[in-house]
């Protein structure tokens, strides 16, 4: 059974910038370049017919296209207790509202996602015991990190398979917002 996210792929220049920022925390365990993603919705395992059924039933054109900004790294849960690094995503409502469709939608086709509070982020590590003073001190090298707005034209389904060295993501399709 697939676990299946949809998520914004950023563009290949961002995805650089970034990459390099995944060096010099001990303790990290950082993520490939290839895995960063903006995750939108994570759906979780589903059988194949939920699958193809969510795949077909996801719309194009949802809403127009929107831009986002990375700008500042941060930590989950806190800096005092470091269980994830990540860069924080400045966007306006139409992130916002394309979460939102996204989430209704996937209700309207028996996926029971979580609507909740949603903290626009890219995961850049994880830690099983982060140290917080080592985190801190890369925070504090890092705090000017920011890059261009960039436009969002298209959300992705994916596919995630786990394994020992981590999850393999592939994308499925493809849809277009349009104005």
């Amino acid at each position: 059974m697939p676990r299946l996210f949809v998520a914004i792929e950023l563009p290949e220049q961002i995805r650089r910038a970034v990459a390099a920022l995944e060096q010099g925390l001990a303790g990290a365990r950082w993520l490939p370049a290839s895995q960063l993603h903006l995750t939108l919705c994570f759906i979780g395992e589903v059988d194949a017919a939920q699958g193809a059924a969510i795949e077909s039933g996801l719309p194009e054109g949802v809403t127009p296209p929107f831009t986002c900004r990375l700008a500042g790294i941060g930590c989950f849960p806190s800096p005092a207790r470091p269980r994830v690094l990540h860069v924080r995503i400045e966007a306006g409502p139409g992130l916002y509202r394309l979460r939102t469709a996204l989430t209704a939608r996937l209700g309207e086709l028996g996926q029971n996602v979580k609507p909740g509070r949603f903290t626009p982020h890219l995961t850049l590590a994880r830690f099983r015991n982060g140290q917080p003073e080592a985190v801190r001190d890369y925070l504090s090298r890092q705090a000017r990190f920011q890059q261009a707005a960039f436009t969002v034209n298209a959300y992705h389904l994916y596919a995630s398979r786990l394994t020992t060295q981590g999850a393999i993501h592939t994308r499925l399709r493809s849809y277009s917002l349009t104005d």
